[in-house]
């Protein structure tokens, strides 16, 4: 009997078809992660790629989860939302770049991943209440 054309366990004569896993990132047991050991991979991938702009549907594939199951995972153990914490993590970044006093504040936007100059003066002012001119002269003396 040909096995295409005869299903006996349904007793069908449709052919039985087989699901295709979908790819995922290089980690051969990433399946069989828990959500919060897959949020510490996508930690490490953060640490390795710097404040490169990052979305949430990025991070999620990272992660290996589904957007809103990587969103509500994320917001339980991190504690704030995933847009909140990127926008922290980049601030803290260009606030510690301009504390450094090696790079021009044109540079750090850049490094931090905002659009313009203006964006991060915008987002430090609002983080720290101090202008990126008034960190980098604060911590040049």
């Amino acid at each position: 009997m040909d096995q295409r054309s005869s299903n006996s366990r349904h007793g069908s004569s449709e052919p039985t078809r087989r699901k295709r896993k979908r790819a995922l990132p290089d980690f051969p047991t990433f399946e069989l992660l828990r959500p919060h050991y897959r949020l510490r991979i996508l930690q490490q991938w953060i640490g390795a790629h710097g404040t490169r702009h990052l979305t949430l549907k990025e991070a999620a594939r990272i992660a290996g989860l589904e957007p809103h199951h990587f969103s509500a995972t994320f917001h339980l153990r991190v504690g704030l939302r995933f847009v909140q914490w990127t926008r922290e993590h980049r601030t803290a970044f260009a606030v510690r770049a301009l504390e450094s006093g090696r790079y021009s504040i044109e540079q750090v936007a850049e490094f931090a991943g905002y659009r313009d100059r203006r964006t991060l003066e915008r987002a430090v002012k609002r983080a720290t209440g101090k202008t990126p001119a008034e960190i980098q002269r604060r911590n040049g003396d």
